[in-house]
């Protein structure tokens, strides 16, 4: 819990300094790429939280992985900050709530979508809109494909689920008789 109160705080300064820029996607975009190779990546965990080893070799070699990956000047200024201040451990929540915030401030939600098949670009635009109707925002979906599910859709944004699977609807004739 104190750490995702942290990772707010900093996700809402990296707003503040960042939203004059117009670039917040895609610092947002890089900052989750660093994220996952941080998560993915054993021997970089490891190098960042060993406390042997100094800070200026650990800022170069974040430098240096930010410029392999091709990010801007402001995701690097970031993800040193993070370093700087000890936190570069919560770099997933950081992105995770930078995130969110981006998507508020641009009009966005992330929506899971889980179908029984793999969805078609029409089909995906009608959730889309059906989305945008009903919330306001744009969809950025994230599909998987699910057979179990028989047939239908359950789309998830944030805490909400919305269940029209075939196998949610016998599940609830079978409860029901």
């Amino acid at each position: 819990m104190k750490e995702t109160a942290v990772a707010v705080r900093y996700a809402k300064a990296f707003i503040e300094v960042y939203k004059k820029s117009g670039d917040l996607d895609r610092i947002s975009s890089e900052f989750s790429v660093m994220a996952r190779l941080y998560s993915e990546s054993h021997k970089l965990r490891n190098v960042i939280q060993n406390p042997a080893i100094s800070l200026k070799v650990k800022e170069g070699i974040l430098d240096d992985l930010a410029k392999k990956a091709g990010f801007d000047k402001d995701t690097s200024f970031a993800l040193t900050f993070l370093l700087q201040n000890g936190r570069a451990q919560i770099i997933n929540e950081v992105a995770e709530e930078f995130e969110k915030m981006v998507f508020a401030a641009l009009g966005r939600v992330r929506v899971e979508v889980t179908s029984a098949d793999e969805l078609t670009d029409s089909d995906k635009q009608a959730i889309a809109e059906k989305i945008k109707e009903n919330t306001g925002r744009d969809a950025v979906m994230d599909t998987q494909v699910d057979p179990s599910l028989i047939g239908g859709v359950i789309t998830k944004i944030g805490s909400n689920v919305m269940d029209g699977s075939v196998k949610n609807q016998l599940k609830a004739l079978r409860v029901g008789i």
